[in-house]
């Protein structure tokens, strides 16, 4: 029989033990979100910092409801706290008194993560601090079993298999894409085309995004003088920063032309960036000689060079959009061919070596179809419609310890429609019986092109020459 002494100082300990053990496995409960009006327009919601925060995200919509698994159209992550609460703030948005946001939100708190799902918030009279709805769904969801992954998101750890990015563009979401409005460059493709973010060459209808390239004679005020000898000037809303005097203005003279087409091109670049997982877009390609489509990873950072792909760009789907296209040895390389990989040279001589191929039995542009990359720390693997065509096992950098340099940093999504270039069409190729009509390196290839327009502007029509998105997604390893 033990003695008293020894007997307390032992529940002692039991009691000791109990307690470290419950307070290992106790669980973060996301208090109920404080959400503020805002004059003029748009809204605030918070909620109080705790130690172990380390994420608070904010999905929501204006009175339609948006599942756990949906972004909806009011986004954001918070990755650090203001005066003691995590904020989300959204003044572009004007809210009337009984409208109602559905929202969901993801808190991380230390390695786990937590949801309040199914929520709504209905909007009162005035402005202020206003009460949410309550409704009789559960508070909080259990814990997320969170298991280790590779796989970070603008720098944090997120969990295993996470959907970490997903839009099926009800709306084209500002917070999360961002419109490029630039000329590019010549130590690039020097693409025969000019971004710029007029509504008729990027939009949402009936819940999928269109890239549509138009001709800029289409534009009114652009005439043949105009093109041969005017200017463009995007000025301020100009998005280049590699090189802005050329990114962003143009003057026209003797053999250079402006850009003879204009489209779209988004990326998440200031929303999302992610390295290591898979994307998955389900799209329908354009149809149409010398028109590319471009769903690619391309670098948030420069750090392996700036210029010629230095840093790598990963192309998840990727076609000639041709109708009917062969080499000048009689090798088919038409819209039936998809390709995706690597880029990390200039240069129609250099631009297959890290791209994988699969023929198809039509013209990709012919109907909807699933994409994927899954991009791990040794190996990229390409898939279509859910069946894997190849797999790249790294060494894309002879000089780097890391397998997968330049692919081992984190990189955004980019959603593009271009049109000829210096690096995707092979010189002498034929599209049917004419033959490709400009030369890679010579100067007056845009212009060439352009003379040219009788003869590929039948192949483009308003229905199949554009590049039509229905969702992206992505996952954690």
């Amino acid at each position: 029989m033990l003695k008293t002494g020894r007997s307390r100082s032992l529940l002692r300990v039991v009691i000791a033990v109990v307690f470290v053990s419950v307070q290992s496995v106790s669980c973060y409960s996301i208090p109920e979100p404080k959400f503020e009006i805002l004059e003029p327009k748009g809204f605030r919601v918070s909620i109080p910092d705790e130690p172990g925060l380390r994420l608070f995200a904010f999905h929501g919509a204006v009175d339609h409801r948006v599942e756990a698994s949906q972004p909806g159209d009011l986004v954001g992550e918070v990755i650090k706290p203001t005066n003691g609460r995590w904020v989300y703030e959204n003044r572009k948005f004007f809210l009337e008194p009984g409208q109602t946001i559905y929202y969901w939100i993801h808190v991380q708190h230390e390695s786990r993560g937590y949801r309040l799902t199914d929520k709504q918030y209905r909007v009162g009279s005035g402005s202020g601090s206003q009460e949410p709805v309550t409704t009789p769904t559960k508070p909080t969801s259990p814990p997320e079993t969170c298991g280790e992954t590779k796989t970070t998101v603008r720098g944090r750890n997120v969990c295993q298999g996470e959907l970490i990015f997903e839009d099926n563009f009800n709306i084209l979401n500002s917070t999360a894409w961002r419109r490029e409005v630039r000329i590019p460059l010549d130590v690039d493709d020097a693409d025969f085309v000019m971004y710029d973010d007029k509504p008729d060459n990027c939009y949402i209808t009936e819940g999928k995004l269109y890239i549509q390239p138009n001709r800029i004679e289409d534009i009114p005020g652009y005439d043949e003088i105009k093109i041969r000898s005017g200017e463009i000037n995007f000025g301020e809303k100009c998005t280049g920063i590699v090189d802005p005097e050329r990114e962003c203005k143009r003057q026209a003279g003797l053999f250079r032309i402006l850009p003879p087409i204009v489209s779209g091109r988004i990326n998440t670049k200031d929303s999302f960036s992610f390295r290591y997982g898979k994307i998955e877009v389900r799209a329908k390609l354009p149809k149409g000689d010398w028109l590319f489509p471009l769903i690619a990873l391309e670098p948030q950072t420069s750090d392996y060079g700036i210029s010629g792909y230095a840093s790598g760009q990963l192309r998840v789907a990727y076609i000639r959009a041709n109708p009917v296209l062969r080499t000048r040895s009689g090798q088919a390389i038409d819209g039936s061919y998809l390709f995706g990989g690597a880029i990390l040279k200039t240069g129609e001589a250099d631009r297959d070596s890290w791209l994988k191929s699969i023929q198809g039995s039509e013209h990709w542009g012919n109907q909807f179809h699933t994409y994927s990359l899954t991009w791990t720390d040794n190996s990229i693997t390409l898939a279509v419609d859910g069946s894997p065509y190849a797999i790249i096992n790294g060494g894309f950098n002879r000089n780097s310890a890391s397998a997968m340099a330049p692919f081992d940093k984190e990189f955004y999504i980019t959603l593009a429609l271009s049109a000829g270039g210096i690096s995707d069409f092979p010189d002498g190729c034929m599209s049917g019986v004419n033959v490709k009509p400009w030369q890679n390196s010579h100067p007056k290839a845009e212009l060439m092109f352009w003379n040219a327009r009788d003869k590929w502007g039948r192949t483009w029509t308003e229905q199949s020459s554009r590049l039509v998105v229905d969702y992206v997604r992505v996952w954690a390893l």
